[in-house]
């Protein structure tokens, strides 16, 4: 099954990448524009995206808090740089392949309330990056988009919580598990807190990267745009085909395009900066974060 996926997902790579130098061999002009960034504009997104890794990391230290784990930062970052290089340069997810391994088998977390614990994180961040897209569109547009998603976010959080309670769901191990680790979860304590706060935080500086990107090469583009264009990418990024979803995302957000103000070129500029920086910097925080997780254990 594994040797089935991972020929579809190099099949799928090769196949995204040919169509990818067809279109940069008949749009020359997207290279000279890519490369025209100066080396302080580069040194800032480099910067930004360091910021990232720790906010992430941060996040991860307390996420995992929730169910008894105490994982220093140091341990986190390195985890974090492992899975997102694992995922951008490897296929089907083999980032994301060995973090589950180091929090299973290593850290001895169970199967289970991993799996939980990151299906209710990824519930969350998603209700935070629709929250701020219909806030944005509230602000652009009518502002009864907010209320209504803010209505709909608080009545799935309700109902989710009824279904909790529920006694009858403890007769089903699994579903005794989900409940048991998504009310220590979305308990409000300190740990939910920061949480929140760390992943408004990377949501933030995500947005501010694109928002930078757009500005160095001169891109017209509103909050609006932006918020869109970054939830979309996210969404997409939930589930992972080629390496990094290298061709799969840039396919769907030109498909998508009408939505916003990008076009083709625009949409690739910031793409392929996007990835440039994001490679470089979690290749190099890892080696640097690995070394010193190295000399701790020592």
């Amino acid at each position: 099954m594994q040797k089935n996926k991972r020929v579809i997902s190099n099949i799928f790579t090769i196949f995204f990448l040919i169509l990818f130098l067809i279109y940069l061999d008949n749009n020359r002009e997207l290279i000279e524009t890519l490369i025209s960034i100066s080396v302080i504009n580069i040194l800032f997104l480099l910067f930004l995206s360091i910021c990232r890794l720790f906010s992430i990391s941060y996040t991860n230290s307390y996420l995992y808090k929730k169910v008894d784990l105490d994982l220093s930062f140091l341990q986190s970052f390195n985890i974090v740089c492992i899975n997102r290089l694992g995922n951008k340069i490897a296929p089907i997810s083999a980032g994301s392949g060995y973090k589950l391994y180091y929090f299973t088998k290593i850290r001895k977390v169970k199967m289970t309330s991993y799996l939980v614990l990151n299906a209710n994180y990824t519930v969350l961040t998603t209700l935070l990056n629709l929250l701020f897209v219909f806030v944005t569109i509230g602000f652009y547009l009518d502002f009864s988009y907010f209320l209504i998603t803010l209505a709909i976010c608080l009545i799935i959080l309700i109902l989710f919580s009824l279904i909790l309670k529920t006694k009858f769901l403890n007769k089903f191990n699994f579903i005794k598990t989900l409940k048991t680790v998504s009310i220590k979860f979305y308990k409000a304590d300190l740990n939910f807190f920061v949480i929140i706060l760390s992943s408004l935080l990377t949501l933030f500086i995500n947005v501010f990267f694109i928002f930078y990107v757009i500005n160095v090469y001169s891109i017209t583009a509103n909050i609006y745009d932006v918020s869109l264009f970054y939830t979309i990418g996210q969404t997409v990024n939930i589930f992972s085909i080629t390496p990094g979803n290298i061709g799969i995302l840039e396919t769907i957000q030109i498909s998508l395009q009408n939505l916003y103000s990008f076009n083709t070129s625009e949409i690739l500029l910031i793409t392929l900066l996007s990835r440039a920086i994001d490679y470089i910097v979690t290749a190099i925080t890892y080696m640097f974060s690995g070394s010193m997780v190295k000399k701790l254990n020592t």
